[in-house]
């Protein structure tokens, strides 16, 4: 009597003892997961996650695996290497071809004005030749005229490209201080 009165103080009935057992040992499991105490299933261990112990033994295919993970493991780790000596080599290499091709680009631009100075200069012979020619067409007094009104060194120029003896007709028709002027810049240098 007194064991069923013990469950009537308590209320709880056989059933209700198998489930608060069952209780308890979750609860355990549960503080015995929690504060990390190892528990041994096969060979292998469960640990909250950390590495296995060493001491533990692992199958022969798992060792083999084991093995064959860290070989591959090594090899990415030289290939890894290799690629970033690879990279610093390619990055020099692209340096190198960047100042060369700057090396370059800068001696096309100074060809490029070089071109552009004697195309300016045959430019220039080219309209003193026309000049020339237009000025032979007309009478020396008229070219006097205007040559009274240009610079010496133009008049100078164009002389120059003038047929002898059409150049001498328009000195001959020059003021005189101006003949002078333009005779001295054609004794000294040949104008450009």
């Amino acid at each position: 009597m007194q064991t069923s009165l013990q469950h009537r103080d308590i209320g709880l009935n056989e059933t209700g003892q198998t489930v608060l057992t069952i209780l308890l040992l979750v609860i355990i499991l549960a503080m015995i997961a929690f504060l990390g105490i190892g528990i041994k299933t096969g060979r292998i261990s469960i640990n909250n996650g950390n590495p296995l112990p060493s001491s533990t033994v692992l199958s022969p295919d798992l060792e083999k695996r084991q093995k064959e993970l860290m070989q591959k493991e090594k090899k990415l780790l030289e290939l890894e290497e290799r690629l970033k000596i690879q990279q610093e080599q390619l990055n020099r290499e692209k340096q190198r071809y960047l100042e060369k091709m700057q090396e370059l680009l800068g001696k096309v631009e100074k060809g490029k004005e070089n071109s552009q100075k004697a195309e300016a200069v045959g430019n220039r012979q080219e309209n003193w030749q026309y000049l020339a020619k237009l000025y032979s067409g007309m009478k020396p007094d008229q070219v006097a005229k205007i040559f009274k009104e240009l610079d010496s060194i133009t008049a100078a120029n164009i002389l120059m490209r003038m047929g002898n003896r059409q150049a001498s007709k328009v000195m001959g028709a020059l003021p005189t201080d101006k003949a002078i002027e333009i005779t001295r810049i054609l004794k000294e240098e040949r104008p450009k």
